[in-house]
């Protein structure tokens, strides 16, 4: 493990460039979410015009977010050839790294490292990730709401909006929501926001 997250000394960002120059990936543990490693690697591969191998229960959730990113599913079955270059996201099976590596055509990316202790919590938020994009809980009218956003539960919560609309019997005609928090940091806390517009309401219809 030549490559560990340390954001004491290099940003995420800075250790997958590094982690590049020795074709090697970057460990993570479990526990490691929340601080934009997810935004880290699409900078990257947008820099080096990499490709994203992604799980594929990931694969929407790219194309939504990222869509000027080339992006694909583990399991695909593309046919790669010599010149491809990827770079993978946290979540791709070892085999398909494996297989990216000895054909030279993986740059870098995250892969995780077990943690028995973790797993079974952290396989529950990703089961809650590939079935959920958004889960909202509220106990009674005076509680705080517990949101789950992809599978990370959202702490510092300022502002939460959602709406969805049908367009008719079969159809939904428009989903909305934006999630305002903050994000601790090294100095005061950063505000964040989570949001997505489809549809006529999003647009003010």
């Amino acid at each position: 493990m030549k490559y560990k997250l340390n954001l004491a000394k290099f940003s995420i960002l800075e250790t997958l460039e590094k982690a590049a120059v020795d074709r090697e990936l970057v460990y993570v543990r479990a526990g490691q979410r929340c601080l934009g490693k997810t935004t880290a690697l699409v900078e990257f591969a947008r820099k080096h015009d990499c490709e994203i191998v992604v799980h594929r229960n990931m694969l929407g959730y790219y194309k939504t977010e990222h869509p000027d990113i080339k992006v694909i599913s583990h399991s695909s079955g593309k046919w790669v050839t010599p010149s491809d270059r990827f770079v993978c996201d946290e979540g791709v099976p070892q085999d398909v790294i494996d297989a990216l590596r000895r054909g030279g055509n993986l740059i870098t990316g995250f892969v995780r490292v077990s943690d028995p202790l973790r797993d079974s919590f952290y396989d529950q938020l990703i089961r809650e990730n590939t079935s959920n994009l958004l889960t909202i809980e509220l106990t009674d009218e005076q509680s705080m709401p517990r949101i789950i956003y992809k599978g990370e539960e959202i702490t510092g919560r300022i502002a939460v909006d959602f709406e969805w609309r049908t367009k008719d019997a079969d159809q939904c005609g428009s989903t909305y929501y934006h999630i305002k928090h903050t994000k601790d940091s090294a100095g005061a806390p950063v505000v964040e926001t989570k949001e997505l517009a489809v549809g006529a309401r999003a647009y003010g219809a």
